[in-house]
């Protein structure tokens, strides 16, 4: 990122304060970008709108929809070129230190998905993340051709339900307990590799991650991380349901809280702690096959992304 663009242009000072340009300048910030810096979507030519310094700083595109026009109509090199630059500039000035999950790509409106990076890269997209400078997750790459297999079965290995859980998944056939856990909501009795589920609806998701609990949340991670225990936060609604449900009446009318903002706080907690990932559900009934699978699969997903597999329909086609 050009130290430029880090400054002031008006007096030269070093990654000024939002404040600054009207306390100092009597210029808005919006105006001081659009004046000084101004951007234009690379498909359209159409001016980008300015919301905050950083997201003006790092958007190409109005909208993810002409990214995905703009990589169809140009050079490999040319689109490699800038998925490569994305990535760096979003490490830059968000100082990112691990490598992006899928929800963080999909939810920035910069960066493409894991398939896309696969799809221009040999080497693949972690490996590729890690020779620009990101930490790695342990995370091994998967694509629409893996097959999700199960190892063992639950026989005689009860799920155990934390006993906070107020409103807990109904396993019909299984047998359960219910206890304390040290974190999360549900786990099993035997050989569980220290994964924990934590279950969230929509609004316990903007509730955790909001101003009242996102310090408990956060501290909760640390705890697992402490002890080596590795959470699986997984959402009762698909992620393009949960991206936009700020424009749902449905959804948005039990929050004051955005969709960006939501992702935002997701983002800083998966940078910040790596111990844990996020995926989306389509449904609580979804959710609870998810969970007997994950444990089906021994360790396998301390080192996979499950959304990638979501999205990825592997679900469906695997197992």
């Amino acid at each position: 990122m050009s130290s430029s663009l880090l400054e002031c242009r008006i007096c030269g000072l070093s990654n000024p304060e939002p404040k600054h340009f009207w306390t100092t300048h009597k210029i808005k910030e919006s105006n001081y970008y659009l004046q000084y810096f101004p951007k234009q979507d690379l498909l359209t030519g159409e001016l980008l709108t300015f919301k905050d310094r950083d997201s003006y700083l790092l958007n190409k595109f109005c909208n993810k929809l002409n990214f995905k026009k703009w990589l169809k109509i140009h050079t490999q090199k040319e689109c490699k070129d800038l998925l490569i630059d994305s990535l760096i500039k979003r490490k830059e000035i968000k100082q990112w230190k691990y490598v992006p999950t899928q929800v963080e790509l999909r939810s920035c409106p910069e960066l493409a998905g894991v398939g896309t990076y696969n799809k221009y890269f040999k080497e693949g997209y972690y490996k590729l993340c890690e020779e620009i400078g990101f930490q790695s997750r342990g995370f091994i790459n998967i694509n629409e051709k893996t097959i999700l297999k199960t190892t063992r079965t639950l026989r005689n290995n009860p799920v155990l339900i934390d006993s906070r859980e107020q409103t807990f998944l109904n396993f019909k056939d299984k047998e359960f307990l219910i206890q304390t856990l040290p974190v999360g909501d549900y786990t099993i009795e035997k050989k569980n590799y220290d994964i924990y589920i934590e279950r969230k609806s929509l609004n316990d998701l903007t509730s955790t991650f909001g101003p009242k609990n996102f310090e408990r949340f956060k501290n909760e991670l640390y705890r697992a991380k402490d002890r080596n225990l590795y959470i699986i936060l997984l959402v009762e609604n698909d992620i393009n349901t949960v991206l936009g449900f700020d424009h749902s009446p449905f959804y948005s009318k039990h929050t004051q809280m955005t969709a960006t903002f939501l992702f935002h706080q997701i983002r800083v907690l998966l940078q910040e702690i790596p111990n844990w990932q996020i995926a989306f559900c389509r449904n609580r009934t979804d959710m609870k096959d998810m969970i007997l699978q994950i444990f089906k699969m021994e360790d396998f997903w301390q080192y996979h992304d499950l959304q990638l597999a979501i999205d990825l329909g592997l679900f469906q086609e695997g197992i």
